[in-house]
């Protein structure tokens, strides 16, 4: 009983230790950054959320090849609940009030659409301390969602 309730502890405690400033999941050569849950829009103007970190700098991450931005289970839906249309998502720089170039990330109209990556756009990221946001738009007057975002980093 002891023996599992020190391992029990060590795990924990190593779990804590390996967190960083932000809510990351660290693989070694990939670093995955949660920036939101459970978003989703009902108009077909764009809407710019604020993300869950209070600042993202990339000078931070050194020898990094790859961003990209990550949407999981993105659904579309009108008011009958039949799947329509396109969900759109792109990482938003509320710093400079700007959408990040080649961060986009869209849904097509099928039930399936549980994960989608957008292109790679380390060259499009700011250098310095910059607060980020999630821009998403339907291409209709239909409902978008999705279940998480996250911003992966890859050496």
């Amino acid at each position: 009983m002891k023996i599992q309730i020190s391992i029990i502890l060590a795990i924990t405690f190593l779990s804590f230790t390996s967190c960083k400033k932000e809510s990351t999941i660290d693989f070694n050569n990939e670093v995955m950054i949660s920036l939101t849950q459970g978003l989703g829009s009902s108009t077909t103007e764009p809407i710019i959320h604020t993300v869950d970190l209070p600042y993202f700098d990339i000078t931070n991450y050194s020898n990094i090849e790859s961003v990209v931005l990550s949407v999981s289970d993105i659904k579309t839906y009108n008011d009958e609940g039949d799947v329509v249309g396109v969900g759109t998502f792109e990482l938003y720089d509320l710093t400079n009030e700007k959408t990040i170039e080649s961060s986009i990330v869209e849904s097509d109209d099928i039930d399936e659409n549980t994960f989608k990556l957008s292109s790679n756009f380390k060259e499009n990221i700011p250098q310095g301390k910059i607060k980020l946001g999630i821009k998403i738009y339907s291409g209709g007057d239909y409902h978008v969602q999705c279940s998480n975002i996250y911003l992966i980093l890859s050496k």
